[in-house]
C-alpha cells in the first residue's frame, strides 16, 4: 500500500474512533440525565442536599456525572461556553438553549437524541426547598417556543474533548 493511502486510512480510522468516542459521551449524558427524572425543582439548586435542581443545576450535575467537569453557572453561562459547538436536536446529549436571544438565555435542557424530546428541570424563581417545582421531566422540545440554539459540550470539528474526558485513545495500526 503506498504511503498516501496508508495516511488516509490512518486519518479516517482516527477520526472515526474519536467521533465514536464523542458519541459515547453524548449517550452517557442522556443516560445520566435519566437518573434525575422526578427530582424536584429548586431555584439555584444543584443537588439533592439542596432539595433539588434548577435547569442549570441539573445540567451541571449531569455533565459532571458524565465525566465532563464544568463549573456551576447559569443557562447563559453554559451557552457562552458551548455556543460555537452547534448541533441539532437529534444528537443525544446536546444542550438546548432557550430564551429571547443569544444574550438572554433563560433555560437549558438536554436533548434525548430522538429529535423531539428533552430532559429538563421545570420550575420558577418562586420554587424553594419548602415550595418545590415540578422538577426533572422528559418532555417535548416543542412545548417551548423560544429555542435559540442547540450545542454540544464537544466540538466535533476540532475534536475538542473536555479535559477530564481525555483518556488515551489507542488506535490500532494492524493491517496497515
Amino acid at each position: 500500500m503506498d504511503n498516501q493511502i496508508k495516511d488516509n486510512v490512518k486519518k479516517v480510522t482516527a477520526e472515526d474512533t474519536i467521533k465514536k468516542f464523542l458519541l459515547k459521551y453524548c449517550q452517557d449524558i442522556v443516560d445520566n440525565a435519566k437518573k434525575y427524572l422526578g427530582k424536584p425543582y429548586v431555584w439555584g439548586g444543584e443537588s439533592d442536599t439542596e432539595g433539588g435542581y434548577d435547569c442549570s443545576g441539573f445540567v451541571y450535575a449531569v455533565l459532571n456525572d458524565s465525566g465532563i467537569k464544568v463549573g456551576r453557572t447559569t443557562a447563559q453561562g453554559y451557552f457562552n461556553k458551548y455556543k460555537k459547538n452547534v448541533s441539532n436536536t437529534s444528537v443525544a446529549g446536546a444542550l438546548l438553549f432557550f430564551g429571547k436571544s443569544e444574550s438572554n438565555i433563560t433555560h437549558v435542557a438536554i436533548a434525548s437524541g430522538d429529535g423531539t424530546h428533552m430532559y429538563e428541570s421545570i420550575g420558577s424563581s418562586k420554587n424553594t426547598i419548602d415550595n418545590k417545582g415540578k422538577g426533572v421531566t422528559y418532555s417535548y422540545i416543542s412545548r417551548r417556543k423560544d429555542l435559540i440554539k442547540v450545542c454540544t459540550p464537544f466540538d466535533f470539528e476540532t475534536k475538542n474533548i473536555p479535559v477530564v474526558a481525555r483518556p488515551t485513545l489507542k488506535l490500532s495500526s494492524k493491517g496497515m
